[in-house]
């Protein structure tokens, strides 16, 4: 982006995204070529920081392996996401919380390394990260991400950047044993004043976005589509029926309150679409459709 950064190593532990991280690099390979020769681990599992030292023994020794076995100073350890660190603890506990930010620090201070953790806000994104406050006590640079536009909500000791904004870029990466197309996504800088275009979506996105305007126009006769709000369950009944996981996906054959899919996969759902530019999380919960006119042709999409 433009920036002075430390050349060194970077160790990802993706806890919450698992082996799927593989498509991401897969994505990056697409588009940049190999990286065989980029500094760069993947731990594709969890970990407890927040229970035990155990997990965080067996980390610092796997860190000290790489820089030894690669003569390379780990510069970056990215815990993917902060949730899946505490192991079933309570974020709202200064206990759990503490325990992990004890566990954070010793890899940090041990490592001499930045430790950068993933977290999801609360029901009020201005306040930060949901959970007990020590954890953004103990945090010397936090960074809030919101319709394509990191910005710095708080810098401990220096004065905060300036927001930098991004577009999710899709790429292919293979077809799987179905046939159907497999993409994933790379991370493009914006200039500053550059509009986030919309990105082109699934045929299974595609109907479900109908779906939703249908519905939202039914109920809304006399305001935009685009000036409705609605929530996951509205999003879940619109779902297309489906005769096969395909496209992200899962089978459904009832719309009724009891059928449908789980909050956490709707909502997923709803975030890749947001993320594609298509919709809007206007606060927690809730979602707005977002106008067509800038939208990518499948051509771009496939490159």
């Amino acid at each position: 982006a433009g920036k002075a950064v430390h050349r060194g190593a970077v160790v990802y532990l993706a806890a919450e995204a698992g082996t799927m991280i593989l498509n991401r690099l897969a994505a990056l390979e697409a588009h940049y070529g190999p990286l065989s020769e980029a500094p760069l681990y993947i731990i594709p599992c969890s970990a407890d920081f927040a229970h035990n030292e155990d997990d965080t023994s067996a980390i610092l020794t796997l860190l000290a392996d790489i820089e030894k076995r690669y003569a390379q100073k780990i510069e970056l350890f990215v815990v993917d996401t902060l949730a899946r660190a505490i192991s079933g603890g309570d974020e709202n506990s200064s206990k759990d919380m503490g325990a992990l930010i004890k566990n954070v620090d010793m890899i940090r201070e041990r490592t001499k390394c930045h430790v950068l953790l993933i977290h999801h806000p609360g029901k009020d994104e201005s306040k930060g990260g949901r959970g007990h406050s020590s954890a953004l006590g103990a945090t010397d640079t936090e960074m809030l991400i919101v319709d394509h536009t990191l910005t710095f909500t708080k810098q401990r000791d220096m004065p905060t950047g300036t927001p930098i904004g991004f577009r999710l870029k899709p790429i292919r990466i293979g077809v799987d044993g179905e046939g159907d197309l497999v993409t994933s996504c790379y991370v493009e800088i914006r200039q500053p004043g550059e509009v986030v275009e919309q990105v082109a979506l699934t045929s299974a996105e595609e109907t479900w976005m109908e779906n939703i305007d249908a519905r939202l126009a039914d109920e809304n006769p006399n305001t935009s589509i685009f000036g409705g709000a609605f929530d996951w369950k509205f999003a879940a009944a619109c779902l297309p029926h489906t005769t096969k996981t395909r496209n992200s996906f899962s089978v459904r054959s009832k719309s009724a309150d009891s059928a449908l899919l789980p909050r956490q996969t709707v909502t997923s759902k709803l975030t890749e679409v947001t993320e594609k530019g298509w919709l809007k999380k206007v606060s927690y919960g809730q979602w707005v459709r977002v106008g067509a006119e800038s939208a990518e042709s499948d051509e771009n999409l496939l490159g």
